[in-house]
C-alpha cells in the first residue's frame, strides 16, 4: 500500500500510468478534429485541465477538476481559480451538458455510463512517457478544441525549452515524497537527460517508477539531489532526513516546485527550464 501522500499523487495525476505503455488506444489516437469548435468543454482529468487551459479560449471552458486549484500540486492553480470546478461526478456532467469532455484513459464506471448515455463527444488522453508523446497529446488537444495553431506554437516552445544542452552530463536524482523516483522511459527521465542530467533512479533499480532507499543513495550518491520545494512537516518523511545535508556525501541539494513533472504540455517548458538552471548552478560552483 502506498503512503498517504504518495497515494494522493498517484490518484491525482495517474502516476501509475507511468509504468504502462505510452501509446494511445487506437480509438483515442484516431480522434478526428471536431467539425465545429466546442464552446462548453469539461475536463475530468488533472492533465487535461492543463491542456484545456493552455489551448482553449476562455469561452470554451465549462469546468476543470478540483485538482486544478490545488496550490501545491497544480501549475495552473492561479488561473484555474477563475473557472468552475468539478469532482468528475456523473451528476455534474448531466448538469453541465458539455459538448466535449477531455479526460484520461479511464473513468469511473458511473461516469462512463452517463457519458455514453448522453452521447457526449469524448477525447481521451494517455499519460505522456516522452517528449514526443507529450507533443502528440498537445496536437490532439488542439485538433479537438479547434485550436490547431495554438497547439503548433506550444509544441515549438516545448522543442525550444527541451533542446539538449552541450555540456558534460552530471548525475542527479529527483526524489519525490516518500522516496519515489521516475526511472527510464518516462517524460521526467527524458527532460532530465536533455538538461544535462543523468537520472540515477535506474541505477538504483527503479523501472519506470519506484522507491529508492536512503541506503542506496548513501552508498552511491548523485552529484545533485533534487527535492520538492514543499516537503511538509511529517518528521517520518524521508525527505526531511538529515542525510541530505551531510557534507560527507558531497551532494548538492536543489529544489523543484511540487507541481512540475506529472503531465505533458506547457508544464514541460517550466520543468526543463528549472532543470537546466539546476545544472547551470552546479557547474558554476
Amino acid at each position: 500500500m502506498l503512503p498517504k501522500h504518495a497515494a494522493k499523487l498517484f490518484v491525482t495525476f495517474g502516476l501509475v500510468a507511468l509504468a504502462l505503455p505510452a501509446c494511445d488506444t487506437a480509438k483515442s489516437r484516431a480522434t478526428p478534429p471536431i467539425a465545429v469548435q466546442p464552446n462548453n468543454v469539461m475536463s475530468l482529468n488533472a492533465c487535461t485541465d492543463q491542456l484545456l487551459i493552455s489551448l482553449g479560449d476562455e469561452n470554451q471552458i465549462a469546468s476543470l477538476t478540483h485538482y486544478a486549484k490545488d496550490e501545491i500540486t497544480s501549475p495552473i492553480s492561479e488561473i484555474a481559480a477563475l473557472y468552475p470546478s468539478n469532482h468528475m461526478l456523473p451528476e455534474e456532467i448531466i448538469a453541465s451538458s458539455p459538448d466535449l469532455i477531455l479526460t484520461g484513459p479511464y473513468d469511473r464506471d458511473a461516469t462512463s455510463k452517463v457519458i455514453a448515455a448522453l452521447d457526449i463527444e469524448v477525447a481521451r488522453f494517455d499519460v505522456a512517457s516522452s517528449i514526443a508523446d507529450a507533443k502528440h497529446l498537445v496536437t490532439k488537444a488542439g485538433a479537438v478544441l479547434r485550436q490547431i495553431d495554438k497547439a503548433a506554437q506550444l509544441n515549438l516552445e516545448i522543442d525550444a525549452a527541451t533542446a539538449p544542452i552541450n555540456a558534460a552530463p552530471i548525475t542527479a536524482l529527483i526524489y519525490y515524497e516518500n522516496g519515489y523516483s521516475a526511472g527510464r522511459d518516462t517524460l521526467i527521465d527524458e527532460v532530465m537527460n536533455r538538461a544535462g542530467l543523468i537520472n540515477m533512479a535506474p541505477y538504483y533499480g527503479v523501472g519506470k517508477w519506484g522507491h529508492v532507499d536512503l541506503e542506496q543513495i548513501i552508498a552511491n550518491p548523485p552529484q545533485i539531489m533534487i527535492l520538492p520545494q514543499n516537503i511538509g512537516t511529517d518528521i517520518a518523511n524521508p525527505l526531511r532526513h538529515g542525510v541530505f545535508s551531510s557534507p560527507n556525501l558531497r551532494m548538492q541539494i536543489a529544489y523543484l516546485p511540487n507541481n512540475l513533472g506529472y503531465c505533458g504540455g506547457a508544464v514541460i517548458i517550466e520543468l526543463a527550464q528549472h532543470l537546466k538552471q539546476i545544472r547551470a548552478n552546479y557547474a558554476s560552483k
